[in-house]
């Protein structure tokens, strides 16, 4: 069982760091032709077709609710908005999740941000009651801290760029 959830998390683990390169790639300003590189074999293999998960050299066991990659509580589009707590302002907040165990992942945009201009790749974790994630671009790194009741995450932001640091709070919801 151990040795199970340890190739699971290192599976989850390698999926958050392709998606993050993807989206490091595509927020990148140069371009590049070359595709990521991706494992030849992970060591945990899950199929939806059969929501089966099989490890390396194993037959098939039912896989728990909820834990087929890209299948967990957040895993999806959220959309909302945020306001700084000095000087006003704020703006939108968008974030595409992906998330697999307690390991989150995705790219998200901060409209109104003087720091963040552009789609960032994000990573962190959810607990089941509580995200934190934390991305960080050119000359500047943005933290969120968010609180899950229904389909409502609610929260906390620091962001610190050339221009200062600044906190806010910040709210999004998941249709």
């Amino acid at each position: 069982m151990a040795s199970e959830r340890s190739q699971r998390w290192a599976a989850a683990r390698m999926l958050a760091i392709g998606i993050v390169v993807a989206a490091a790639g595509a927020c990148s300003s140069t371009s590049s032709t070359a595709a990521p590189t991706v494992p030849a074999a992970a060591p945990t293999v899950t199929t939806a077709a059969t929501a089966t998960t099989a490890v390396a050299g194993e037959t098939g066991t039912p896989a728990p609710a909820g834990s087929l990659p890209g299948t967990g509580t957040l895993t999806g589009t959220w959309s909302g908005t945020w306001t700084r707590d000095v000087e006003g302002g704020g703006g939108t907040i968008n974030f595409e999740v992906q998330q697999i165990g307690d390991v989150v992942s995705g790219a998200m945009t901060l409209g109104g941000s003087v720091c963040m201009t552009k789609p960032t790749a994000f990573t962190g974790s959810f607990d089941g009651t509580t995200m934190t994630i934390a991305a960080k671009g050119t000359g500047y790194e943005v933290d969120f801290t968010g609180t899950l009741a229904g389909t409502t995450l609610t929260g906390t932001l620091k962001s610190q760029c050339s221009l200062g640091t600044g906190t806010g709070k910040w709210t999004a919801t998941k249709p």
